[in-house]
């Protein structure tokens, strides 16, 4: 069981720039603002002693250093390492989108000390959402976001969730050959990670940690009647308040590319749903940590009683303020991202990062 102690001081933790973009940051804040000391991420640009002029020189060194401009209300909003660092990252993903078909299968989230957590997209075939967990975890642990790109990606041509899992365990085995492994999946994600988990458990890895955000065996519900309509509908929603949040305060030229995105996401759960629609969900002889949002789960789904005949070992954690479609926001990772660092820590056998401070 988590202790409610550690989790709440996991949150109060701080941490040093960790990534390239963060420590690109902190240089630039070091020079500015005539700091001898490291700075952590979650410093502010103003109470470190800037003010307006010196934010539009930030906003100048910003671009020559990464080639691409922040709004001036990003950064008098987000004028910390961590936040700007985020919309850095998230601009240079949507514009690798304008510029190309589709993304890279692999997205590095941090690399650090420890094996990845493999965080696993949802339908839209994104792991951007997974990005926020650098405020959160650990600075030790190392994720890494798999993808499936348009128009070639393994969403697209597999014609069963067999074939798309064989896909990704080829993947994974190639960023890592041997175990244990640990795994995050959210939605159709978490259908994969469990997928994967069951595979290299078969084929004599270990298997660290299985984390499933709201996820259920696929043949629980009742594909036949869904409407293609209402599946586009909430994928939009989804997806929107996605885009909302996490480009909140973005230029139009930026604005302008992330609609152009939208078809791309829609078109990927589009084929999430026909594989999910024929998938059989397989037995596991491990353990997996099932993660509810409770503000929108349907009255027939028991994660309880619907998990228990599949697997070996079950724990759920209940999210009450989450729902399906917020689980990964920035808001709702407030009380998962310290959940996950508490049960990420222990997987690692890390110290709490609160005496690493």
């Amino acid at each position: 069981m988590v202790n409610p102690l550690a989790i709440k001081l996991s949150c109060l933790y701080s941490r040093l720039p960790s990534s390239e973009a963060e420590l690109k940051l902190e240089q630039i804040f070091q020079n500015i603002l005539a700091l001898q000391r490291r700075i952590k991420v979650e410093e502010d640009f103003f109470s470190l002693g800037g003010h307006s002029i010196l934010a539009m020189k930030l906003a100048i060194e910003i671009k020559k250093a990464f080639d691409r401009s922040l709004a001036v209300n990003q950064i008098m909003t987000g004028a910390n390492i961590e936040k700007l660092a985020e919309q850095l990252q998230l601009q240079s993903l949507i514009n690798q989108a304008s510029d190309d078909a589709g993304f890279d299968t692999t997205f590095i989230i941090r690399q650090a000390k420890t094996k990845p957590v493999f965080c696993i997209y949802p339908g839209s075939g994104l792991a951007w959402q997974y990005s926020v967990l650098n405020r959160y975890l650990h600075p030790d642990i190392s994720l890494i976001g798999l993808q499936s790109p348009r128009p070639n990606g393994a969403l697209v041509y597999s014609q069963t969730m067999k074939e798309l899992i064989d896909h990704q365990l080829k993947q994974v085995l190639d960023i890592q050959s041997d175990g244990p492994f640990t795994f995050l999946g959210y939605s159709l994600g978490g259908t994969i990670a469990y997928g994967l988990a069951d595979r290299l458990q078969g084929l004599g890895h270990e298997v660290a940690f299985v984390g499933l955000l709201d996820t259920y065996p696929a043949e629980i519900h009742d594909w036949d009647m869904q409407n293609a309509d209402a599946v586009t509908e909430e994928a939009e929603q989804e997806q929107i308040q996605f885009f909302n949040q996490v480009l909140d305060g973005a230029d139009d030229v930026l604005n302008e590319e992330k609609d152009s995105l939208q078809d791309y996401i829609f078109a990927n759960y589009r084929d999430a749903v026909r594989l999910l629609s024929q998938h059989q969900t397989s037995s596991y002889a491990g353990k997996i940590h099932v993660f509810v949002a409770d503000q929108s789960l349907p009255d027939y789904i028991q994660p309880l009683e619907n998990w228990q005949p599949f697997v070996n070992e079950l724990e759920v954690i209940r999210l009450p303020e989450a729902s399906h479609e917020n689980l990964l926001s920035p808001e709702q990772l407030t009380t998962l991202g310290p959940l996950l660092n508490d049960y990420l820590s222990q997987v690692y056998q890390l110290k709490d990062a609160k005496h690493e401070a």
